[in-house]
């Protein structure tokens, strides 16, 4: 079986999990820290996405 995954699947899987926790815990969260922390990831997914361009 083919084991080893491509980079953006893995981060890809990464960001959906990380949103499904936010989600889950969204009522816990504040706003104000959600977004802050959905700003950070967006710009993590940016930035990986750009690299592996090149």
């Amino acid at each position: 079986s083919h084991i080893a995954l491509p980079l953006k699947t893995l981060v890809i899987l990464l960001l959906l999990l990380s949103l499904l926790q936010i989600l889950r815990s969204q009522l816990l969260l504040p706003w104000i820290r959600q977004r802050y922390f959905l700003g950070i990831l967006l710009l993590e997914l940016e930035s990986i996405l750009s690299l592996s361009r090149t």
